[in-house]
């Protein structure tokens, strides 16, 4: 500058008549640093031209020092620094940001540090680049390969729209109390470790991304990402904050978390894929003395393979793959969803919290192999709900645990459109309930199926004294083809269907503790027994049903013989012998005095009717005296067979929900 002034003199004007313009000290700066970086074979940031805003740059051997306004944009022909190198931007408070757009060809290659206390934008249409051992502390980073306006940016007006570069991290990226780490370009990832305490971490692999509300702390978006896809294999880490992740295709290998220590706190991560979702590693979301935070994985098409999901605390948290209960709600529904073996997932309840709510669902097809957990606290709490469910096929292995120390048991909800509960299928629901698991099998009609259940394999509570709940619930039918049993504690069945039920087995209530199914049905009678059939000790329910029907063909027959005057109007009756009242006689019954004087004034041509009925009323019925004893009533309640009923006098009972059961009244029988 000085050769150039002098040159200038010797051309003919003193340096007192010359007219020299005095530049403002940023644009002297700027001056100053440009020529330098020229001329200079280092990598750092070359060529900046201010285009709105202020800035002033200050460089000492390989620190560049860079003070700027608030919203100022800084155009370069390259931004990359050298591993020995370091920036820092000094900004005028935490919330000011600063853009930093490269207009050349020039990919940008960051591998040493760039620090701010304010939020620093770098804008590289032709790539980014992070060196493992590159370091960018700020209070809050944005990289991106799409383009932002001029306008847009000084507006507060988040939209990146482009089509080009790539953006990889290896190094370390953390960002200040609060603030955010987004990653924006075609193809986004992750190799190195991202923080975020208390704030966000976005990677947004798209070719249009706009977010919203970034100073108010909600990050919402819009990406539109055919084949993008976003890739973690290192560590996304926002205590107390969030992580996002959205594209058409997602990789998550590494690990996520969003742990809470504050019940303020934000604890979500949401991995969102347009199609596919690949998921293992670690996600976490658990509370460290609050409840659990919240997880939602989503795509088209769902695989998840040797992950850990938790989401536990003092009160679980909530974990939906693929989909919200029954596939409602208003976050996007998977397609197809496959949960492997290996996988862990856990919305427990700490030590004095309830159990989470956990979702595995899909439109179409979900297998369900995982070892899942939401159990209340181990010292007081209930138990959670867990759903594994395909709108269409349900496939499923291990036992879901929503059991309670001290609390209500949970509930684990089953519900695709058609369901065989086979040996493999039995043996989960078995070791459910024997864990103090309620356990719901439901099917519906939305689909194109026919909603039926079919339990083809022995179904047993073998262990614990908690009362639990199996329920079967179809839209259809029930086909109970194998014993529903209990050798420990209480098992309550209910069996809910839209049409009918058919059993081939007995399922029994070995301990005789609670209700375990009812009788099945397949077309009703005039006259249906009323509820389910409860044996008497030492009767089997097939034979009270055969000689019930005897009975009544006999006091069809010998109706004209009977006492008018002891008031039988069922004796009086004229029956032809073609007509069964098979449906009139119950399997418990008590007999009054009067009926045993009527029986006493029967002609002796009668005697056999008399027996078959005495016979249908034993055992323990009448006393000597010929008084009615009532049958204590038995707290077995089964589902029965009816084929064993004779042809001409086949019972068939509607289906019914299980219920307390109290022997039926009859009519007096002369």
């Amino acid at each position: 500058m000085r050769n150039q002034l002098r040159r200038s003199n010797k051309t003919g004007s003193t340096v007192k008549d010359t007219k020299l313009r005095i530049l403002p000290r940023k644009e002297i700066a700027v001056c100053i640093t440009s020529m330098c970086m020229a001329g200079s074979l280092s990598a750092a940031p070359v060529a900046p031209e201010v285009v709105h805003g202020s800035a002033s740059f200050i460089r000492e051997g390989n620190h560049l020092e860079i003070t700027n306004s608030n919203g100022t944009i800084i155009n370069w022909q390259d931004f990359s620094i050298a591993a020995q190198e370091s920036v820092n931007f000094l900004q005028t408070h935490a919330s000011s940001a600063i853009l930093n757009r490269v207009i050349s060809n020039i990919p940008s290659d960051i591998l040493g540090d760039l620090t701010s206390n304010g939020r620093v934008f770098v804008i590289n249409p032709n790539g980014l680049i992070i060196g493992a051992d590159a370091r960018i502390d700020t209070a809050g980073f944005v990289a991106s390969t799409l383009d932002i306006s001029n306008e847009d940016f000084i507006a507060g007006r988040m939209k990146f729209v482009g089509d080009s570069g790539d953006i990889e991290n290896h190094g370390y990226i953390a960002a200040g109390p609060g603030g955010e780490v987004i990653l924006i370009a075609p193809n986004v990832e992750n190799h190195g470790i991202i923080e975020a305490e208390g704030g966000q971490i976005l990677l947004a692999a798209g070719r249009e991304v706009t977010l919203h509300s970034m100073q108010s702390g909600g990050l919402s978006y819009r990406v539109s990402a055919p084949g993008d896809r976003a890739l973690n294999i290192g560590e996304l880490v926002a205590s107390n904050g969030s992580v996002k992740v959205f594209a058409d295709q997602i990789f998550q290998e590494g690990t996520i978390s969003a742990s809470r220590a504050r019940r303020d706190a934000d604890g979500s991560i949401i991995l969102e894929a347009d199609n596919g979702l690949s998921v293992s590693g670690d996600i976490d979301v658990s509370g460290l003395g609050v409840e659990g935070g919240d997880i939602h994985l989503l795509g088209n098409e769902i695989d998840v393979t040797n992950a850990k999901i938790d989401a536990s605390g003092e009160g679980g948290g909530e974990i939906l793959i693929g989909g919200d209960y029954q596939g409602k709600g208003s976050v996007k529904n998977a397609a197809n969803t496959d949960v492997d073996a290996a996988t862990v997932i856990r919305a427990d309840g700490g030590n004095n919290g309830d159990g989470g709510r956990v979702i595995v669902w899909s439109d179409d097809t979900t297998n369900s192999f995982a070892k899942i957990t939401a159990r209340g606290g181990t010292t007081q709490g209930d138990g959670g709900f867990v759903e594994t469910s395909g709108k269409k096929v349900l496939n499923f292995g291990q036992a879901v645990d929503v059991s309670a120390t001290d609390g209500e048991a949970g509930t684990w909800l089953l519900d695709p459109e058609d369901i065989v509960i086979d040996e493999a299928g039995a043996a989960s629901i078995s070791t459910s309930l024997n864990g103090g698991s309620n356990v719901e099998v439901r099917t519906s009609d939305e689909g194109d199926g026919e909603g039926n259940i079919t339990v083809a394999a022995p179904i047993t509570k073998s262990e614990g004294d908690t009362a639990v709940t199996l329920t079967l619930d179809a839209h259809n039918r029930v086909d109970v083809n194998a014993p529903i049993t209990t050798t420990a504690g209480p098992l309550n069945g209910n069996i809910k269907t839209g049409r009918q039920v058919a059993t081939t087995e007995q399922p029994v209530d070995e301990q005789a503790a609670d209700p375990v199914t009812e009788t099945p049905v397949e077309e009703p009678v005039e006259e249906a027994v009323e509820e389910t059939v409860a044996e008497s000790p030492g009767e089997s329910t097939e034979e009270s049903t055969e000689e019930g029907a005897g009975e009544g063909e006999v006091a069809a027959d010998d109706s004209t013989e009977q006492d008018d005057s002891e008031g039988s109007e069922a004796a009086t009756e004229e029956t032809s012998e073609s007509e069964e009242v098979a449906a009139e006689t119950p399997e418990e019954t008590d007999v009054d005095e009067q009926a045993v004087v009527a029986d006493e004034q029967v002609d002796e041509t009668s005697e056999d009717a008399q027996e078959m009925v005495a016979a249908d009323e034993q055992p323990g019925s009448e006393s000597e005296t010929g008084e009615g004893a009532p049958i204590e009533e038995s707290e077995t309640t089964d589902v029965v067979d009816n084929a064993g009923a004779e042809e001409g006098a086949e019972v068939e009972t509607p289906e019914v929900e299980v219920a307390e059961i109290e022997a039926p009244e009859v009519e007096e029988v002369a």
